[in-house]
């Protein structure tokens, strides 16, 4: 269900040109904490509603292909299944099959081979910066980087070693380079084009937060999060002797000694309440997709959401109100600058930021950018931040435009519009060159 969250304005342009739009969801599948697909969920569009269709296994999506016959599919991942862009009895009928590349260099890096790559027929990227910068990653040596990402294995933990791992599988070449840029439009992000839309006033209204009540905005988990790494088991763990405990039974000794004195997640968020009662502000606790809250943030947080829903998703809603955000090194950071509202990232001690930074093209490019995003290390958070005055983290308009321009769309609103102009005029040109083929 979260890529409502990046599709939606995308659906919503369809609808409002009067194309039939249908959604195929996956039933059963499963992702971050209880991530599936949920009918009750889908979100409301105003120019339509989109048809819905299930389909239990991934292979099945190739029979819905030949029975559906679409003219574009717009999708996340390329086409898995080869069956899908075989041309039967050479009638034209191929999906026309666009990459949307939100969030930025993630899609791209999701392509497991040429079969797969050459399935596309465009890609609809953001700018310039993030369409090299995923050619630059995917044409880097992968047998250095798998021997790298070897020897911090221990360090990194299991879940997310296996999903970086999957992306160094795929060797780039010239040809493979060549071939995406040939194929990519610069669009903007889609995924931002309704913010400027997103009625504050309302969203206060319905939570119950007077129009001046200040408030602050946590995102607790960190890029990269999985709860199998040492730094995530010293973090989450404020105990001493449960952080022994996991110590011998990880059979991980060189973290002994740091399980006396490394700073924890609670120690952090009792800080970050004492700044908000400073500054007679509310906390609140935005979890991961659906991941269960921990005992600290129902401690601390005055309140905690989940997604709630998804076009606006609850974080952009939760941050159109907040006069703040807070994270550790959250892709969230994007969707706060858009929004005009300041973000704080605070560095948790271990994290293997050099490692994501290598390895993910859209996770840790931009932690802090003057005026707009602040960055702030575990102990100054402890000892600094609770007298702070919340003013001080103030966005320029300046800053927050040259950021989007750079890492975003600007102005912002109209992404949609650009992709749904390319593939109108892509189907007008597959309909031409097949009325010419059968001439």
């Amino acid at each position: 269900m979260t890529w409502y969250r990046v599709l939606s304005p995308l659906i919503e342009e369809s609808l409002k040109r009067g194309h039939d739009v249908e959604c195929w969801h996956q039933s059963g599948a499963k992702t971050l904490g209880v991530n599936c697909p949920n009918l009750l969920k889908v979100p409301t569009f105003k120019a339509g509603v989109p048809v819905i269709i299930e389909y239990e296994k991934p292979e099945d999506i190739i029979q819905l292909v030949e029975s559906k016959s679409p003219t574009v599919i717009i999708d996340l991942s390329p086409p898995k299944f080869p069956e899908i862009k075989r041309n039967k009895g050479g009638d034209n009928k191929n999906p026309f099959w666009l990459i949307a590349d939100l969030p930025p260099g993630c899609c791209i890096h999701d392509i497991q081979s040429d079969e797969e790559l050459f399935g596309c027929d465009a890609f609809a990227m953001i700018n310039e910066h993030y369409l090299e910068s995923s050619i630059n990653y995917c044409l880097q040596d992968k047998m250095h980087l798998l021997a790298s990402l070897k020897l911090q294995e221990a360090d990194i933990g299991k879940e997310q070693t296996r999903w970086v791992a999957q992306r160094f599988m795929y060797q780039w070449g010239n040809a493979q380079a060549r071939f995406v840029r040939e194929r990519s439009v610069l669009v903007g992000n889609a995924a931002l084009d309704h913010y400027p839309q997103i009625d504050r006033e309302a969203i206060r209204k319905r939570l119950g937060i007077p129009k001046e009540q200040r408030v602050v905005v946590l995102l607790p988990f960190p890029f990269g999060y999985d709860q199998t790494a040492p730094w995530e088991q010293m973090f989450d763990r404020a105990s001493i002797i449960k952080r022994l405990l996991w110590v011998f039974k990880a059979n991980r000794f060189d973290y002994f000694f740091r399980a006396f004195y490394l700073r924890s997640k609670e120690d952090f968020i009792k800080a970050l309440r004492r700044f908000v009662d400073h500054n007679d502000a509310l906390l609140i606790g935005k979890l991961r997709h659906t991941m269960k809250p921990q005992p600290e943030l129902g401690k601390y947080c005055h309140f905690l959401f989940a997604d709630e829903g998804y076009y606006p998703h609850t974080a952009a809603e939760l941050f159109s109100i907040a006069d703040l955000v807070v994270g550790h090194y959250s892709s969230g950071v994007m969707e706060a600058v858009a929004l005009g509202t300041p973000f704080l990232n605070v560095d948790i001690p271990g994290y293997p930021k050099k490692f994501y930074g290598d390895t993910c093209v859209s996770g840790l490019c931009n932690e802090s950018w003057p005026g707009a995003v602040w960055s702030m290390s575990i102990e100054s958070a402890l000892h600094e931040l609770p007298s702070e005055s919340l003013d001080k983290f103030c966005i320029s308009d300046s800053s927050r435009e040259e950021y989007l321009r750079k890492f975003a769309s600007w102005p912002l609103g109209r992404a949609s519009a650009q992709v749904m102009d390319y593939l109108e005029k892509m189907s007008v040109s597959k309909i031409i060159n097949s009325v010419d083929a059968h001439n």
